[in-house]
């Protein structure tokens, strides 16, 4: 009799789950992945934006037939998986507003199926699954939680605001019933039907008919909630473990998953690659431009310009830029929530159109977690902004298609 890694060593429900999540959300969210659209594409590094020809969609037909490849033959599997998750990053390397969190899982989940055994791979994203849900739990555990988000989403079902931080704390409930089934297999399935309940409650929540929040988001919501179960919840193969040591894109995977989040509560790593997930209590950045320059702003933003005149806070006649409604309906997926995006912008525009000293950035901080207090600066000037805009204290690449 054959043994299981005689048959097939290849994962096809987990790798499928994986496939269609990527392939939904990407096709949600599609103008995103390509470069012509409205927005710019915001490179973390300026040398990534000179590159002069536009690989996108080499890119993406790459990845997406490496990944139907994957699923489709069992043969060399994994190089498949590698390629795709190479071609993943490699297009989220040119611009952060890619840096999406089912984008971001979606890379790590590939390269930890790629460079480890079955076996392994199943052990790893499980943890990985585990601390998704911990650290994004973690996260909505503020008074800005409480007072913003967290009442609106109990309001779609008719709760009491005051309820609203039972939403993280069942989300914790879960992150702990997984990592319980860990070491108690017989509590395996219960805790992939608890996360699956909790997306569908989501989705609930977050859909067209309630808050209307982006279809991506929706999709990833669906698809992680069917990896839950597919890691957890079914009964599986029992593979052998391999004697080859994980690769090392694998560990760095895995370490950026599970241990680079506890950063984000100091400051030291992003928001959404910190799990910290539908999490009011991130910086913020505001987008001012002056009233007598408001016309000079291209034609797809004027619709996004607030009429009344706001000071912001200083003197002067300011209106509002909201870049991140432009952002979302030029590209299907909400603008990444860090400061030196919406620097980032500001920069790109006062570069292309005549706008020197006409635009401003109101740069908030995260709030105290009791008591959602926010320390605020007003950036004035292109070399201000062009400060804030920075990745480890390099100068982004912006690019404009259009």
């Amino acid at each position: 009799m054959p043994t299981p890694r005689a048959v097939s060593d290849r994962p096809l429900l987990l790798l499928s789950a994986w496939g269609v999540t990527l392939a939904a959300a990407i096709a949600a969210t599609w103008r995103l992945w390509t470069p012509y659209r409205a927005t710019p594409q915001i490179a973390p590094f300026e040398f990534l934006a000179a590159v002069p020809l536009r690989p996108d969609f080499l890119l993406l037909g790459v990845m997406s037939g490496c990944v139907v490849r994957a699923i489709a033959r069992p043969a060399d599997w994994r190089r498949s998986v590698g390629v795709a998750t190479a071609a993943l990053v490699a297009l989220m390397a040119f611009d952060q507003l890619r840096w999406q969190p089912w984008a971001y899982h979606a890379a790590l989940a590939g390269a930890i199926l790629a460079g480890t055994s079955t076996a392994t791979a199943y052990r790893w994203l499980r943890l990985v699954t585990v601390a998704v849900y911990a650290f994004s739990a973690f996260a909505k555990l503020d008074a800005e939680f409480a007072a913003t988000l967290g009442p609106q989403m109990l309001g779609v079902v008719g709760l009491p605001p005051r309820l609203a931080l039972l939403l993280p704390i069942g989300e914790l409930g879960v992150a702990v019933l997984l990592a319980a089934s860990l070491r108690w297999k017989h509590l395996q399935l219960p805790a992939g039907v608890a996360a699956a309940v909790m997306h569908a409650a989501t989705i609930g929540v977050l859909g067209p008919w309630a808050l209307d929040h982006s279809l991506g988001v929706l999709f990833w919501n669906a698809g992680f909630a069917l990896q839950t179960l597919v890691l957890f919840g079914l009964r599986r193969p029992l593979w052998e473990d391999s004697a080859d040591r994980p690769r090392l894109a694998a560990i760095v995977a895995l370490g950026l998953a599970v241990v680079a989040p506890l950063q984000t509560p100091l400051g030291l790593w992003d928001q959404w690659p910190g799990w910290a997930l539908y999490a009011p209590g991130g910086e913020r950045a505001t987008l001012y431009v002056h009233s007598a320059a408001a016309d000079r702003l291209p034609e797809s933003l004027q619709s996004y310009i607030d009429d009344d005149v706001n000071n912001a806070p200083s003197e002067g006649p300011w209106r509002r830029v909201r870049v991140d409604d432009w952002a979302l309906a030029a590209t299907g997926a909400p603008i990444y929530p860090q400061n030196r995006i919406v620097a980032a912008i500001a920069s790109g525009l006062a570069e292309r159109y005549p706008l020197t000293g006409r635009l401003r950035v109101v740069a908030e901080s995260e709030p105290h977690r009791l008591t959602r207090e926010r320390t605020r600066q007003t950036l004035d000037g292109e070399e201000a902004i062009g400060e804030a805009s920075k990745l480890l204290g390099v100068t982004p690449g912006v690019r404009w298609s259009r």
